[in-house]
C-alpha cells in the first residue's frame, strides 16, 4: 500500500495469510509517502506471511514526519522476517501507534523500530528460534523428529511445535520449520 497526497488509508476487518515477499513487509507493506495523513488498520489478521527482510506480517515506512500508521484490535501472529520484525517492523520518524492487538509466535521476534504501545495490546515474549526445538542452536534433524512426534492437535498447554498457533501441529509448521532451517540467528 503506498499513501500519497493528503490521502488517510483504511484496512478493515481483512485477512493477509501465507503471503511471501523477497523484500519487506509480507503481509502489508505500508510506504507513507510526501503528504500522506496515514494509515488505520482496524480488526485484520495478519498471519503466517513471509518477508526476506524485515516485517514478516506488517511493514510501516514513514518518509515524512506528517504520516502515522494506527493499528486497533488486529492480531499479528506466526509471521517470519529474515532479519527482523517478524511481526510488526518500523521504520521512520513517527512510531506506529498500536492498542488492543496480539503480537505473537512472530520469528525472529516480535517487534522492531520505533512503537507507540497505546495500551490493551498482549506482546508476547521473543522466542530466539521457534524452530529450534531440542534448544540446542540450530534448526535440523531433531526438531523435525520433534514436529512428527507432536504432529496432530495441540494437548493444551504450550506446544511448541505448533509454529503457527493454529492448534494443530501438521504441513504448515512443517513448512514454517523448513523455512527456519539451519543455524540459530
Amino acid at each position: 500500500i503506498v499513501i500519497e497526497g493528503g490521502v488517510e488509508a483504511r484496512v478493515e476487518d481483512c485477512l493477509f495469510e501465507t503471503n511471501r515477499t523477497t523484500g519487506t513487509g509480507g503481509g502489508m507493506h505500508v510506504l507513507a509517502g510526501e503528504g500522506s495523513l496515514g494509515t488505520i488498520v482496524l480488526g485484520t489478521i495478519l498471519k503466517a506471511n513471509e518477508s526476506g527482510e524485515r516485517g514478516g506480517g506488517l511493514s510501516w515506512d514513514s518518509t515524512t514526519g506528517t504520516s502515522s500508521l494506527r493499528l486497533e484490535g488486529c492480531s499479528i501472529e506466526a509471521n517470519i522476517a529474515q532479519l527482523a520484525g517478524g511481526g510488526l517492523a518500523s521504520t521512520g520518524p513517527r512510531p506506529a501507534q498500536v492498542s488492543g492487538c496480539s503480537i505473537c509466535r512472530n520469528a525472529p521476534d516480535q517487534l522492531d523500530g520505533p512503537i507507540d504501545d497505546l495500551g490493551e495490546n498482549e506482546i508476547c515474549e521473543d522466542r530466539p528460534c521457534p524452530g529450534d526445538l531440542n534448544g540446542d542452536g540450530m534448526v535440523d534433524g531433531p526438531d523435525l523428529g520433534l514436529l512428527f512426534a507432536t504432529w496432530g492437535p495441540c494437548a493444551g498447554g504450550d506446544c511448541p511445535a505448533d509454529l503457527n498457533g493454529d492448534g494443530t501441529v501438521e504441513g504448515p509448521d512443517l513448512g514454517l520449520l523448513f523455512s527456519l532451517w539451519g543455524p540459530c540467528p
